[in-house]
């Protein structure tokens, strides 16, 4: 999502306020509507999100926090919370009982491996079942030096190419590091298809790592979708103009109901008077005058 393209994460109050029992059972449905001021758009929104205990107010009532992230973000939104919530020395709980000091994260196995991803292997897109298929970990999400191009290939499920080109005459492109054995590496870029490979991939701080690359000389009418900095943001301005496709497709069906409804209404109009023609003359010119315009084409377009 472009909102997030600067940010890991977004820091809202869980509540706004907290209510005693008594008062929600005395008004349960707008006091539990106002509780979600700050999480009732998360689902909305295609967000994830994470609640945290923050602090003890004087009063003795807690106070928490809430991280939101795009979708597919929670491994980033946990790692944030993990060192977060051990910071705040709380108690757990109402148990008065201290927290255990923040245990060190496992070291990665002797032969792991890091694989960069840009495209529909990324968190919660089409094909990262694959990665956790592998027992793959994810390490991080970053981006590319500023040397790459992104194209959306004719794929099923759709997919970006990420081709490196001069220094400095590309952008830096979002994308995600995870964490493979050796063997589940092999495995994984065994079954990558044409025209994407495995190259390495020079990230934003300098590093290097092997990632998803396409053979340029496959990109012949691809899409460079390069603006939008990465394949997540890309999918989500795809869905975006889907929404006001559908929204002016429905817009059209109901311009196109109201016309055919006053049509009708008019041909029963001017079929009523057809049948009083004997009683007045003037009436029969003027309904066969308004039956002709509204069934005659070009008369109609001009309205």
């Amino acid at each position: 999502m472009l909102t997030f393209a600067n940010m890991d994460a977004v820091v809202l109050p869980t509540a706004p306020t907290v209510y005693s029992t008594a008062q929600v059972l005395a008004n349960p449905i707008e006091l539990n509507s106002r509780l979600g001021t700050y999480t009732n758009f998360v689902n909305l929104l295609d967000l994830c999100g994470l609640a945290l205990p923050a602090a003890m107010r004087p009063d003795g009532v807690p106070f928490g926090v809430t991280l939101l992230g795009p979708a597919g973000r929670d491994a980033m939104l946990a790692s944030i919370g993990r060192v977060f919530h051990g910071d705040t020395k709380l108690n757990v709980g109402a148990t008065g009982v201290a927290q255990p000091r923040l245990a060190p994260l496992p070291p990665s196995g002797g032969d792991d491996i890091p694989i960069a991803v840009v495209g529909a292997h990324l968190s919660g897109m089409a094909l990262n079942g694959e990665l956790k298929a592998l027992s793959g970990r994810l390490i991080e999400a970053t981006r590319t030096a500023p040397d790459y191009m992104l194209y959306a290939l004719d794929t099923t499920p759709p997919k970006p190419g990420m081709l490196r080109v001069e220094a400095g005459k590309g952008a830096a492109i979002e994308l995600e590091i995870w964490s493979l054995s050796a063997s589940a590496f092999g495995k994984f870029v065994h079954a990558i298809p044409p025209p994407l490979s495995i190259g390495t991939v020079k990230l934003a701080d300098g590093r290097c790592v092997k990632g998803f690359v396409v053979e340029p000389e496959e990109l012949g009418g691809a899409h460079d979708i390069t603006a939008h900095g990465g394949w997540r943001a890309f999918m989500a301005a795809v869905k975006g103009t889907e929404t006001e496709d559908s929204s002016a497709s429905v817009a059209s069906i109901k311009r196109r109901s109201r016309s055919r409804g006053a049509f009708e209404s008019c041909l029963v109009s001017s079929n009523l008077r057809r049948e009083n023609r004997d009683e007045m003359g003037c009436q029969k010119a003027s309904s066969s005058a308004g039956y002709r315009e509204w069934t005659d084409p070009k008369r109609s377009r001009r309205r």
